[in-house]
């Protein structure tokens, strides 16, 4: 943090991800370790918001209240999403649709922060010709032609729009990176979309 924190594309620390190092929350001292980490960081760079538990569970001390979610289909992100209308009834009985886990740590309650839905999409798309991992994969399947994968990205990005307790959107991801091939663009940042049409999906939003 030190080093980047003068960095200008950095514009939020989230020092734990989907409780790596943490996977006991109902322990007080997992807890005090992940408040703990929040207000270090709060401390290191106060001009940044910070998400104490990036993508699942939360205490009340988070700067964005941080979901992930790889719905295949905007259908399927808008259904899962209906009872979140109003993101002040979250509540301790509320979950996360994707992964069955809890959006808050037991005993903590919503704290009203933005509703930020940081990673979705994950659609795979493979260029002919492009060489990728053996192993290569996608969040959320490996789209045959990049007209199928930009369909799925507009269900997705309209499906968002209609979800008002969405305050901020992050697709994952902008790049292929190893075996991941979600990427909008190749590993090499060549585009694997015509790049109009993507700007015209993001548009949705506005």
């Amino acid at each position: 943090m030190r080093r980047d924190r003068n960095h200008p594309s950095i514009v939020i620390w989230a020092p734990l991800n989907e409780s790596w190092g943490v996977p006991n929350l109902r322990d007080p001292r997992q807890q005090a370790h992940l408040q703990e980490l929040y207000w270090l960081t709060r401390t290191l760079d106060p001009s940044r918001p910070v998400i104490d538990n990036e993508g699942w569970e939360h205490t009340e001390t988070t700067d964005l209240f941080a979901v992930h979610d790889y719905a295949r289909t905007g259908d399927d992100l808008r259904e899962r999403y209906a009872g979140f209308a109003n993101a002040r009834v979250l509540g301790a009985g509320t979950t996360i649709p994707s992964a069955g886990t809890p959006v808050l740590v037991p005993g903590f309650r919503y704290n009203g922060s933005p509703v930020y839905l940081s990673e979705f999409g994950g659609i795979a798309f493979i260029p002919p010709g492009h060489q990728v991992p053996g192993d290569a994969w996608g969040y959320a399947g490996v789209e045959k032609s990049p007209e199928a994968a930009l369909e799925r990205l507009r269900g997705l990005y309209a499906a968002i729009a209609r979800i008002p307790a969405f305050a901020g959107v992050c697709y994952t991801q902008l790049t292929d990176v190893e075996q991941e091939v979600n990427g909008l663009l190749t590993n090499e940042r060549k585009p694997k979309f015509d790049t109009k049409a993507v700007r015209e999906i993001n548009d949705l939003l506005k």
